[in-house]
């Protein structure tokens, strides 16, 4: 039983990949990382609970599916804090979140690096809040974005 969840699981992620077709280049996650933290591996995690270069909370690194470090189990107490402060963890855990959560926030008619951005921030619900312009986020982000153009 628990072999044919975890195929079903498989063949859903697949087919929610298929179907928005977009995955996040790693230029992209490099300026959601500049965006975030000026991309400090060493960020740790704050009072507000987030964590990590891409300042990540529990709720969206469990939404990703909880990506953890070889040998640590999702359900460690650790494998939180540990998988999002490392920057490979980290950004496979943005990289699932994104095949999961993908969508077109702006309105552009693509998925692309803008809307990932804008997931990131937001989450999937809040994503196409007009207001995001003027955060240092987004500042931060367009400054990176024009300089590596990511995809």
């Amino acid at each position: 039983m628990k072999l044919a969840i975890i195929s079903l699981s498989f063949v859903f992620a697949n087919f929610l990949f298929a179907v928005n077709g977009a995955e996040i280049s790693d230029e992209c996650l490099g300026c959601i990382c500049q965006a975030s933290t000026g991309c400090n591996k060493d960020q740790g995690c704050s009072d507000g609970g987030v964590c990590g270069p891409f300042l990540i909370t529990w709720g969206f690194w469990s939404d990703a599916g909880k990506p953890v470090l070889k040998g640590t189990q999702p359900n460690d107490p650790a494998a939180y804090s540990s998988c999002v402060n490392d920057m490979f963890c980290a950004s496979e855990t943005i990289r699932s979140y994104s095949r999961i959560f993908g969508k077109d926030c702006n309105g552009d008619g693509a998925i692309d690096c803008d809307d990932f951005m804008r997931i990131h921030k937001f989450g999937p619900g809040a994503c196409d809040t007009p207001t995001m312009a003027e955060t240092p986020f987004f500042k931060e982000f367009t400054k990176c974005k024009s300089i590596v153009n990511p995809k």
